[in-house]
């Protein structure tokens, strides 16, 4: 209701549909970003965080000119997912080497639920 007028087709609409759930993929992974680089300022570090989100820029650079190119709009969106997530590892790596951070039990348990299956129906005109 909110899309669907126009020129805007419901085909427009589940396509926009898929590429807000794959970018939704990388909202824990830029929530990592943003709580775990207070860790590096604090050690007066800023190098690092600077460049987890360059090598972040650049796999979301690549991964949306290779997936865009392949599945369209949703491939550019999977691939600025991809992008956040090599951001998130490369701190949780640089951290865990340099001084001993590391995700807890509770934090394993919880975070590929975050990514997982949703616990709501898509309803709509679409689907």
């Amino acid at each position: 209701m909110l899309f669907e007028h126009g020129v805007f087709t419901a085909a427009d609409t589940l396509a926009t549909a898929h590429a807000l759930m794959l970018l939704a993929l990388g909202l824990p992974a830029h929530v990592l970003v943003k709580a775990l680089s207070p860790a590096f300022f604090a050690r007066d570090d800023t190098l690092t965080p600077l460049l987890a989100t360059l090598t972040g820029f650049a796999v979301a650079i690549v991964g949306g000119l290779v997936l865009g190119g392949v599945f369209g709009a949703g491939g550019i969106a999977a691939g600025i997912a991809f992008g956040a997530w090599s951001s998130a590892l490369a701190l949780i790596g640089r951290g865990a080497a340099t001084f001993g951070f590391s995700i807890d039990a509770v934090a394993r348990w919880r975070l590929p639920r975050m990514c997982g299956r949703p616990r709501w129906r898509w309803v709509g005109c679409c689907g």
